[in-house]
């Protein structure tokens, strides 16, 4: 059984508060960009688990730990071997380890015979992370919350994607743990609004991410900003970095937009990771 596991991206997140159980409440709207990680499933006696990568200690990884939360949950008899191909950067704002633990979600549901539904497993998924409900639903989405409470789908137009990766990772941890939050201004709600007009140059200009910030304070030279800046210089219709980074990416409504941006990244930032691709709206 092979399956796909969909990178994400925010189009907007505003950090409201912080929680007694020392999360942020948040409201953020997230879509599925068509960037994947590959996950074989084959049942067998017990749960392991390959990797193209180095991951560490396997304990710790969100796919060997969806496995054993539903083997352990419903006291499934059966293991698993899976097979994984990392293709989405860790710890860069996008949600790989969030939608590998999503895709073993569904998959062992379905090899194990478990018939449970898309909510029971979001459940089970936001024990898990924040991000597992919505790599469960899959569709775009306002979601409040650690943003793991699914508030409404909505409708996106197609949008190509230039992802920008630079060559340092963001703690999901320290980055909210240094964040200081700031009054509403109604930017999210003003983001909502273009969205629902379907211009992808008023979706641009409305898009934000509170933690921006925060990360330019951590590390030196504000190096979101000045992705940013570049994206917007190059033709951009808007630019945003996806989570609590390192990802940046700007939006544009052709593949040849996309490309010409993209190509005039890579000679401006010569050692980043940069990608085109699109939303998926599944």
């Amino acid at each position: 059984m092979l399956r796909k596991a969909y990178a994400k991206i925010n189009l907007g997140l505003e950090v409201v508060s912080k929680r007694e159980d020392n999360f942020h409440n948040l409201n953020t709207i997230m879509a599925m960009i068509d960037l994947y990680d590959e996950l074989y499933f084959q049942k067998d006696s017990e749960i392991t688990l390959e990797t193209n990568i180095n991951i560490g200690d396997i304990g710790n990884n969100l796919v060997y730990k969806a496995a054993v939360l539903l083997k352990n949950t419903f006291n499934v008899n059966d293991g698993c071997r899976i097979v994984l191909t990392k293709n989405i950067p860790m710890q860069s704002g996008l949600a790989g380890g969030s939608s590998d633990a999503a895709v073993t979600l569904e998959a062992l549901n379905d090899l194990w015979k478990l018939n449970l539904s898309i909510d029971e497993l979001a459940n089970l998924g936001a024990k898990l992370g924040s991000d597992v409900p919505f790599c469960l639903f899959k569709k775009p989405a306002i979601l409040e919350g650690r943003g793991d409470v699914l508030k409404q789908f909505i409708d996106l137009p197609e949008i190509y994607v230039v992802l920008v990766i630079p060559n340092f990772s963001c703690s999901t941890k320290d980055i909210f743990s240094n964040h200081v939050t700031s009054p509403n201004d109604n930017r999210f709600l003003k983001l909502i609004n273009a969205i629902q007009s379907k211009d992808i140059n008023n979706i641009g200009k409305r898009m934000f991410n509170d933690l921006e910030v925060t990360v330019d304070k951590i590390f030196s030279e504000e190096p979101i900003i000045k992705i940013k800046s570049k994206l917007l210089e190059f033709g951009a219709s808007g630019a945003v970095m996806s989570g609590s980074g390192s990802t940046v990416y700007g939006i544009t409504n052709s593949f040849k937009n996309a490309q010409k941006i993209k190509n005039l990244m890579k000679k401006e930032f010569k050692n980043y990771h940069i990608i085109t691709t699109k939303t998926n709206n599944f």
